[in-house]
């Protein structure tokens, strides 16, 4: 019997952090069950996404989000976990470049307009005529589409144009105004949220799921770890993206730029050091509602590692891994894990030389074989103290390489 009628628990719940409503779920049977029909209720994707479609066409829309793995970020997520709705926003897409065209086409049969600007990015001179819609999905031509090869590694330094990007398309209805913004990427669009400014931008709406991927940070501490860029080249250009670091700290987040030692030395903190992946125990992960009746997504394949430097200054490095025969691209967080990527992808293309699998069927099995590595080798405080790419030894990789080898062979057979 529930424990209080759920129109007392939403006042209740609505006062509590994010922390707080999961301890109480802990106390008792009824709590838990009060916690998760108050979730239900109250992290609504329509919620955030109310505003810019009917209910109709946000089940389209996350049927588009699986087909195309595009993500939605910036405000729209991080209001999603806050419960608050800020006026002004706009929607920001993430998605891979290769599908930009079908983005497009369905936001336009939906009654949305593409708003003709000069080229993007804002590096042309004043007198830059528009874009036309057509003359920016043909600008950029996408992976699939001007690399011969069919399988890619790149590691670690990835970003192309701005920070990964390669077009932003803006699109308007008005009556009222709602403004859409759609970000495509060279690669994987995680790589985008990987590298914004700070840590509380950092979250994300799959077709299925919510992540936040530092949620005692943003929610229950309201601090953000500040991210900055390894490569040089990149953090000059980082600079200049210091004032949404100073909005966000306005809305009430503090910005961290280092961490203590009392903190790195902790594997339970907030911003600890390691390697993480989507969905991991350290991430808030909230399914979405009403279910769709689609396979589960290949989002939670993706892994970064968080480090520090000798000033305690954070890192965020990955790699990406493309192949044509994936729908989507992935990211890795080690050389260790893009090893065995390789062999998975080497073993499936053996395979299909004479046989005939979708792309589809391809990213079922390839997401199957790199989760049971990560849960096999990458459990919770599995971290390094240093650039997980450049600080070891070939000869120590090749020999954990070799040990990883026997234990997956010997799990997965």
């Amino acid at each position: 019997m529930p424990l209080l009628p759920s129109t007392t628990d939403d006042s209740l719940f609505d006062n509590l952090l994010p922390g707080d409503i999961y301890r109480y779920s802990r106390a008792c049977k009824d709590a838990y069950s009060a916690v998760s029909s108050y979730i239900r209720r109250r992290f609504r994707i329509q919620s955030v996404l109310g505003k810019y479609f009917t209910d109709n066409e946000i089940l389209e829309f996350r049927e588009l989000q699986y087909h195309t793995g595009m993500l939605v970020s910036g405000s729209t997520a991080l209001q999603f976990f806050e419960r608050v709705m800020y006026p002004d926003s706009d929607l920001d897409l993430y998605v891979e470049h290769r599908y930009r065209r079908e983005v497009a086409a369905w936001l336009l049969s939906t009654g949305y307009t593409y708003v003709e600007r000069p080229i993007w990015p804002l590096t042309v001179e004043d007198n830059e005529p528009n874009e036309t819609l057509e003359e920016i999905l043909d600008r950029v031509p996408s992976t699939e589409e001007d690399d011969e090869s069919q399988t890619d590694f790149l590691e670690p330094e990835v970003p192309r144009g701005y920070f990964g990007a390669a077009i932003l398309m803006n699109f308007e209805k008005k009556n009222p105004v709602r403004k859409i913004q759609v970000i495509t990427c060279h690669f994987a669009p995680l790589q985008m949220i990987l590298n914004f400014h700070s840590t509380c931008v950092m979250n994300i709406l799959t077709y299925d799921k919510a992540y936040a991927l530092f949620p005692h940070a943003t929610f229950d501490e309201h601090k953000s770890l500040v991210n900055l860029p390894s490569n040089a080249r990149w953090r000059r250009r980082y600079v200049r993206r210091s004032a949404a670091i100073g909005r966000y700290k306005e809305r009430g987040w503090e910005p961290v730029y280092n961490i203590t030692r009392q903190e790195y030395e902790d594997p339970k903190s907030m911003f600890a050091h390691g390697v993480r992946r989507v969905g991991d125990a350290k991430c808030w992960t909230i399914p979405l509602f009403p279910k769709l009746d689609l396979p589960e997504g290949t989002i939670q394949t993706s892994s970064w590692s968080l480090y520090y430097d000798k000033r305690l200054e954070p890192r965020i490095s990955f790699g990406v891994f493309y192949w044509k025969r994936l729908k989507f691209s992935h990211l890795f967080a080690d050389e260790l894990l893009s090893r065995h990527i390789a062999d998975v992808a080497g073993e499936i293309e053996d395979r299909l030389r004479d046989a005939q699998q979708t792309n589809e069927e391809t990213d079922i099995e390839f997401r199957r074989k790199v989760n049971l590595y990560l849960d096999l080798f990458y459990s919770e405080g599995n971290g390094s103290t240093f650039d997980p790419w450049t600080r070891r030894e070939a000869e120590d990789i090749d020999r954990e390489l070799e040990e990883r080898a026997q234990t997956y062979l010997r799990i997965s057979s």
